[in-house]
This record gives C-alpha cells, sequence and structure tokens, in this order.
C-alpha cells in the first residue's frame, strides 16, 4: 500500500459522507482521467481511496483530494485469477461504496460483488454488470462524444455529487519540479525553448509513423535555441530506429525514453514549452499540468479529440479529411497516411512558441 496522502477539503459537503473506493485495472490516461472525479467526491464530503495497479498508482500520490492510494498488487497479488482475495481485502476496509469505470475484466465484478459492499457502480459492465447486481452506467460512446472525464463524472452525478470542473489532478512536489528543471538544464544548456515529443502510443489510437516523428524534430531543429526532449517507455525504444544517429546526437536533443520514471515524466512535462504528442497518457498528463500539446488526432468517435483531447491547457489538434477516415475506419488504427505532413506539424509548433499568447 502507498502512503496515504493528506486531504484539504473545500466546497459544500453533500452528507451523508461515505467511505468510497475507486478501482481501475486499465490504462496510465483513463486514470488521470478520472481524478476529476475523485476531487468532486471528496469536496462533497466523501472519504476516497484509490486502487490501482503498482505500475500507475504512483501518478496518484500527492493527491490532496485522496485519503489513501493502494496498489492493486497489494490488494491481489495474483489478480484476475486470485479475485477471492481481492474480494476478501475489500470487504476488511468496509467501504460503503465501490467504483469501477472500466468493470473489465469481470473479475472485478465479481471480486465486487462478493466484497459485501453495499452499493457498486460500474461502467463498460455489460451483462455481466447487471447480472452480479451493480448498477451499471452508460458512456453514451461512440454516438455521442464527450469529454472522458465528463463520462467519469457521471458516477458522481449519480450519487448525488455536483462536478468541480474537467481538468486532472496530477500534484507535484516544488522538489520533483527543481529536479526536472536542473535535469533539463544539464541536458540542454544552451536551449531557451523546450519541446517534448511522444512518439509511442501503445497502439491504442492512429499515431503517425515513427519516421515522421523524426521528421518533425529535424524541422523544429532549425530554430535556433530549441531543444527537443524525447520521451516514452522502455518499450517504446524502437521507435526511435528510424532516426539519424546525427539527429540523436544533436547537442539539442535530449534522447529520455526509457530513463524517466513516471513522476519524473510528470515533473518533465510540466518544464515544457510544448509537447507533441498522440492520444495516450502522456498526453493527460500534460493536461493535468497546463501545458500545451499538439496531437495528431483521428476526427472519428471514439478515437477523436472532443474525447481526448486536452482539457486542461493549450490544445492544438492536427487531424486528417474525415471522409478519408470514415472509408478506412473498419481497418482500424491508421498512421494518417501522410495526410498530416510533419513539415506541417512543425509550422503549427513554432507558430504556437511565437505566439503573444504563448505563456512562455
Amino acid at each position: 500500500m502507498l502512503a496515504p496522502v493528506p486531504r484539504g477539503l473545500s466546497g459544500m459537503s453533500a452528507p451523508p459522507p461515505r467511505r468510497i473506493v475507486i478501482l481501475r485495472h486499465d490504462h496510465l490516461g483513463d486514470l488521470v482521467l478520472t481524478t476529476p472525479l475523485v476531487r468532486a467526491l471528496a469536496r462533497a464530503g466523501h472519504h476516497v481511496e484509490f486502487i490501482a495497479p503498482a505500475a500507475t498508482a504512483p501518478i496518484l500520490e500527492r493527491n490532496p483530494h485522496l485519503d489513501a492510494v493502494h496498489s492493486l498488487e497489494s490488494f491481489a497479488p495474483n489478480f484476475p485469477s486470485d479475485w477471492p482475495t481481492l474480494a476478501r481485502n475489500l470487504r476488511a476496509r468496509r467501504y460503503d461504496i465501490i467504483l469501477l469505470p472500466h468493470a473489465r475484466p469481470a473479475a472485478l465484478l465479481l471480486a465486487a460483488r462478493a466484497s459485501g459492499i453495499p452499493r457498486r457502480l460500474a461502467m463498460w459492465a455489460g451483462w455481466p454488470g447487471r447480472l452480479l447486481g451493480h448498477r451499471c452506467l452508460r458512456s453514451g460512446l461512440p454516438a455521442h462524444p464527450r469529454p472522458f472525464s465528463r463520462i467519469m463524472l457521471d458516477f458522481a452525478e449519480a450519487l448525488g455529487v455536483a462536478s468541480d470542473g474537467l481538468r486532472p489532478d496530477v500534484v507535484l512536489g516544488e522538489e520533483e519540479i527543481a529536479t526536472a528543471t536542473d535535469r533539463l538544464r544539464r541536458h540542454l544548456p544552451d536551449c531557451s525553448r523546450i519541446v517534448g515529443i511522444h512518439p509511442g502510443c501503445a497502439g491504442n489510437t492512429c499515431n503517425l509513423p515513427p519516421a515522421d516523428y523524426a521528421a518533425l524534430a529535424a524541422e523544429l531543429l532549425h530554430r535556433p535555441g530549441l531543444g527537443i526532449v524525447l520521451t516514452g517507455s522502455p518499450a517504446e525504444r524502437p521507435l526511435l530506429d528510424p532516426w539519424s544517429r546525427d539527429l540523436l546526437a544533436s547537442p539539442r536533443v535530449w534522447n529520455a525514453v526509457g530513463a524517466l520514471s513516471l513522476r519524473e515524466l510528470a515533473a518533465t512535462i510540466d518544464r515544457l514549452d510544448l509537447y507533441v504528442v498522440p492520444s495516450t497518457g502522456p498526453l493527460h498528463l500534460a493536461s493535468a499540468r497546463g501545458v500545451a500539446t499538439l496531437s495528431p488526432f483521428c476526427p472519428q468517435s471514439p478515437l477523436c479529440a472532443e474525447i481526448w483531447g486536452n482539457t486542461g491547457g493549450p490544445a492544438l489538434v492536427a487531424t486528417p479529411d474525415p471522409a478519408g477516415c470514415a472509408r478506412r475506419a473498419a481497418a482500424g488504427h491508421c498512421d494518417f497516411r501522410g495526410e498530416i505532413p510533419p513539415r506541417q506539424l512543425a509550422a503549427r509548433a513554432l507558430a504556437y512558441l511565437d505566439s503573444p499568447a504563448n505563456p512562455h
């Protein structure tokens, strides 16, 4: 279990207070986009805890709206096969309400039912959720696209709690930000503007080919004093294979792919002037920190920016022709077929950096 974090409540209370646990078993971005729900519940006076995989749970540390953060592995090391252990540990904490924002695999529903928690709300639960006695909410996707954080706030509405806005929460300490600032100065000492490029998306959405991100970086480096940070997980290092050695060796390029912890990544993103990032978890870290993003997006629901876009900072979106996307939607995720040229992205990035409205 991660250490409990202090909470300072403000706003109106919604009596009576309840012990609520939110359990997510899926992706980083979805977890970050659930934090507006956490904030709404906490400000209504409820005791709120969160259970998430150990790989993503650290991003919830320091959140003032959470009473405790737990790793799923601490509750059930062999989940999902050993879901009864999860049920027993949930029962021991005597929660009043459990929220399952993405009720898959079905073992989550089984554990929630066996936990004895009296109120159980779930989304994307299907017939197993109804069969096991959960109140099942509907997202309305893909027919009615709306911000994902707004979808998560349907849980608050179902509990009679008012929204407190859509911007996600990722709370960083002053020492984390100072360390990230020093690290950037060390790697990019002569750069007055810093652009992050995150070429990966774990296959969850349409994305540009890796070579296009390399071409984008080459275009950006024509601007004197501009530095580039490359971000990504260790598994995404092969995405840099198309990059030339000269480009990666530039003194104005810091290859941080696979080199940062999750919280170090968030603190680094916080220091960027602009982040070029597709629809993936780090985009929502930028949103939580109010950082400007430039993102290639499919215009089709449920992959579009209307659902997954930046709600906390300036959001620049590049999309291909919607008609072309509609024709090839049946093929699944694509690489935009050259319809978002790197030179066009570079021009958008530089125009933003040169804009008088740019706070940096």
